[in-house]
């Protein structure tokens, strides 16, 4: 783990309060999972809500509770179940063509 990743790690433990922190690690953690299970199949982008780009993303895709989860621009989950979003991406990983 690299420096700077440790420095907002302890940011994110002393500037949340329990439920938050928790939420949040429980998204890192998940993050994590899928990169590791798709290897390069899939690109995870992490967008603040609160965000100019968050915002706007919301507005588009009808988020109104978060995380919410969009795959291909078309499907998505919203509000945090993220075993749904998991079934979602596999969905599409298979349906994919593969680069043979």
């Amino acid at each position: 783990m690299g420096v700077g990743q440790r420095v907002r790690q302890e940011q994110v433990a002393v500037a949340l309060p329990e439920d938050l922190r928790q939420d949040y690690q429980n998204i890192s953690d998940w993050v994590h999972h899928v990169v590791d299970k798709y290897c390069g199949q899939v690109v995870v982008k992490i967008i603040d809500a609160a965000s100019i780009e968050g915002f706007w993303k919301s507005l588009r895709y009808g988020a109104r509770k978060y995380p919410a989860v969009i795959i291909e621009g078309k499907d998505k989950v919203i509000g945090g179940n993220l075993a749904d979003a998991e079934r979602l991406i596999d969905w599409h990983v298979q349906l994919a063509p593969s680069a043979a």
